[in-house]
């Protein structure tokens, strides 16, 4: 029987191939249970598939209003990381179906608020160079664009507008508290071209809030009002109670907030 991370591919833009070339090889499984010879199972693909988990209390208290789609646990926290880490690029659909889901809630709060300001856009948090590198695309937004396009085979245009970026050596979030990734991601993005006038930021996982926060900081600043942020899952902040299997993984099995690479957060 084949698991998850066999599937794993060197880094590089080349990663999604060899990811596919390897499943040929190697029985596939589904990283969320590891049920054999199935990219997923049915009971997974449910959790993503079930109501979402909506507005998430954070302990960054100047983060936007984040809605997510599940917690960062069990078969949820299984999917992602393949997704992020082992090259499992064809469970983009499943988490992007998520995303859309959560973002319901968050599209009809910002058309609540009326037109006034211009119309909305979506703006995916920043990836790293080299996070970019090693999975062979910017996967966060490579969400925001599915998101984007499924509402507009609705009739709704939302764009996708990707105006953030990480300042070089922005530092690791990892083992820090709240009130410490708060202050290290200060400064941490910047503006690299004109933004809209309203949007909606996007990113896979919330922790603390931290990056959320610095990216509604720093649009404001340039004329962007920030309505809220979408993400898949949401993960307990740092010194939260965590169940025993859910502290396995990369690291301390807490995930990078909106992992920007390995230098980040």
């Amino acid at each position: 029987m084949g698991s998850p991370a066999r599937h794993a591919a060197p880094p590089g833009p080349s990663r999604a191939a060899w990811a596919a070339l390897g499943r040929l090889v190697w029985p596939v499984a589904c990283p969320g249970c590891g049920a054999p010879d199935v990219p997923w199972c049915a009971p997974c693909r449910a959790v993503l598939a079930a109501p979402p988990l909506g507005l998430v209390e954070l302990p960054v208290a100047t983060a936007p209003p984040v809605r997510a789609a599940a917690r960062y646990d069990g078969a949820a926290r299984g999917l992602l990381l393949a997704w992020k880490e082992r090259g499992r690029h064809d469970l983009s659909p499943l988490l992007a179906d998520a995303l859309r889901r959560a973002g319901a809630a968050a599209l009809d709060a910002a058309a609540d608020a009326g037109p006034v300001g211009g119309p909305l856009a979506v703006v995916p948090a920043p990836s790293t160079r080299a996070a970019v590198r090693a999975r062979g695309d910017d996967l966060v937004a490579d969400l925001a664009r599915r998101w984007s396009t499924s509402l507009a085979r609705g009739g709704r245009v939302v764009p996708v507008r990707r105006v953030l970026a990480m300042r070089r050596g922005a530092g690791d979030q990892v083992g820090r508290t709240a009130a410490q990734r708060t202050a290290a991601r200060r400064g941490a993005l910047v503006v690299r071209a004109a933004p809209p006038r309203r949007c909606l930021l996007v990113d896979d996982v919330v922790t603390t809030g931290s990056t959320l926060a610095e990216a509604a900081r720093v649009l404001a600043l340039a004329g962007c009002r920030v309505e809220g942020a979408v993400v898949v899952l949401a993960a307990p902040p740092p010194g939260a109670g965590r169940r025993r299997s859910d502290r396995t993984g990369p690291r301390d099995g807490r995930p990078d907030e909106g992992d920007r690479g390995r230098d980040a957060l």
